[in-house]
């Protein structure tokens, strides 16, 4: 009888044991599966090269600088030369490539010899050209990685995540060209085009697919086109076309989708479905916007010609509208981060919750031509000579 239940007792022990393992095997299982699926998603970030920058970059933001406002040493800086990447300021000058941390030490000054310098960023990299003239670099925090010329006038450029960019330039033969390099700067893809002046490009994270926005006149009458391209096919993959919209920007977004901002409407492309969707304005001007691969579009909309009483729009990734919010503000810049939007309007910084309701108003310089959010909570915004740093509490 002993002995039975002695031998009873090692078996629920084992059992429990048993048990007690599958647990453990499945959280192990669920917890690689979990590593794998953000590695996967994450694989160009994750690349050697992109880790390597991303190091690079935090020894050279290592140190304390002496705070905001930091005066532009380097000359004047446009607000589409004002980038926001993790919580550096990269900016481009009429005469350097410099790179602030988040206490304004300066982490980087490169100069240029640009003409009329032109920056776009995507991940650790930049991509700046001279708009009109041949030349043009791509480089990160820590180095210049590739310098180069154009044989033709270069009108817009993009690089990805990992490395791969593309340049848009006039052509001796056709209206437009565009030239895909590889990270090392070694050409993969070309296309002439014939019908449209091409004047926007982004280039999606892996550095696969490309899509370029331009426009003609047919019969008096403006239409704009989308091309989208993969590099393993001679000729674009979709095109849509725009009837009196004139197209500023295109940009990736996070998922894949692909944002199509005019002056007319801003879309949403859906490269799954090959739809799109699109805002109409509804006659309304448009005074401000931002794109953000992770929040979507945010828009800022007037009535009148000045610029007064501005509607604040917010589109998700896919287009649609998530939230519309009627001002008192003539607004001249605007963000979003999270559940947040601000902007700036005269000498206030002003800001929205998601949900429509006012959310705070602080009075900043009467200068500012940009404002960025890095969080929901503060921010970086673009004098005529400093940066400020801005808290929204």
């Amino acid at each position: 009888m002993w002995v039975s239940l002695k031998i009873r007792s090692k078996i629920n022990v084992n059992v429990k044991d048993l048990k007690k393992n599958k647990v453990k095997l499945i959280i192990f299982i669920l917890a690689m599966s979990f590593v794998f699926v953000v590695v996967w998603f994450n694989r160009n970030r994750l690349s050697a090269d992109n880790i390597t920058g991303w190091l690079e970059g935090r020894f050279l933001s290592m140190g304390i600088g002496e705070g905001y406002p930091c005066e532009l040493a380097y000359g004047s800086v446009e607000s589409s030369n004002f980038s926001l990447v993790d919580n550096d300021i990269v900016t481009l000058s009429n005469t350097a490539f410099t790179v602030f941390n988040s206490t304004a030490k300066q982490m980087t000054n490169r100069p240029h010899n640009l003409s009329n310098p032109m920056m776009k960023t995507n991940g650790g990299r930049a991509i700046l050209y001279d708009m009109g003239g041949k030349k043009y670099s791509i480089d990160t925090i820590s180095k210049n990685v590739v310098n180069g010329s154009c044989e033709n006038e270069i009108i817009s450029g993009a690089v990805s995540e990992n490395g791969v960019y593309g340049l848009i330039t006039e052509s001796k033969d056709y209206l437009s060209e565009m030239t895909i390099f590889d990270k090392s700067g070694k050409e993969k893809y070309k296309y002439y085009f014939s019908d449209h002046y091409i004047s926007d490009i982004s280039i999606n994270q892996n550095g696969t697919n490309a899509v370029v926005c331009g426009f003609a006149s047919e019969q008096g009458k403006l239409k704009s086109v989308v091309y989208i391209f993969n590099f393993n096919s001679d000729a674009p993959i979709q095109t849509f076309e725009y009837e009196e919209n004139v197209i500023m920007s295109i940009e990736y977004m996070e998922n894949g989708n692909i944002a199509v901002v005019g002056d007319k409407s801003t879309g949403v492309i859906n490269l799954w479905t090959k739809s799109k969707q699109d805002f109409d304005y509804e006659k309304k001007i448009l005074t401000s916007f931002e794109v953000n691969k992770y929040n979507g579009i945010v828009l800022s909309l007037s009535s009148v010609e000045g610029g007064e009483n501005c509607e604040i729009v917010s589109l998700d990734r896919s287009g649609n509208a998530v939230i519309k919010i009627p001002t008192k503000y003539t607004i001249t810049s605007i963000t979003r981060r999270g559940n947040r939007i601000a902007g700036i309007s005269g000498d206030k910084v002003f800001a929205y919750k998601l949900s429509g309701d006012a959310d705070g108003c602080w009075t900043v310089a009467n200068n500012i031509k940009k404002l960025q959010l890095r969080s929901t909570t503060w921010g970086y915004a673009l004098g005529v000579n400093k940066i400020y740093k801005v808290h929204l509490k």
